[in-house]
């Protein structure tokens, strides 16, 4: 295991798929020592848990039933600017990244490219 710094404050990450937040709670574990997470199924909750919580980063999936991730990330970042948001989708679409970080994502990684992005994103991310 990875012995980098943890974030103080737990990684909140967003996906319908229980399978996928099993998948990379392991991830974080593993490669960087982060057991501090909590899991969200429902993009609606995101801004409750982030008002209710100090969160380090919202891991975001594009893809969630009732809102996407540039509906999530709209209402986050004008209630929860200081919180860095990586979005994660199964597609590389270039206009689709674009949107994103113009909504005000921290980055924009695809999750069938392999974890390395993923990680790379979340350690700079949490200054790690």
């Amino acid at each position: 295991m990875n012995n980098t710094k943890k974030p103080k404050h737990p990684v909140l990450i967003v996906d319908d798929e229980q399978s996928w937040i099993v998948s990379m709670k392991i991830l974080l574990l593993r490669k960087l020592g982060i057991n501090n997470t909590i899991a969200c199924t429902d993009s609606r909750m995101v801004n409750s848990y982030l008002a209710s919580n100090s969160i380090s980063l919202v891991l975001l999936d594009y893809t969630m039933p009732y809102m996407n991730a540039e509906q999530v990330l709209a209402e986050t970042k004008s209630a929860h600017s200081r919180v860095p948001v990586i979005v994660l989708t199964g597609q590389d679409y270039l206009d689709l990244s674009e949107n994103c970080m113009e909504l005000g994502a921290f980055d924009h990684c695809i999750k069938t490219s392999g974890t390395d992005s993923i990680l790379s994103g979340v350690k700079r991310a949490l200054n790690l």
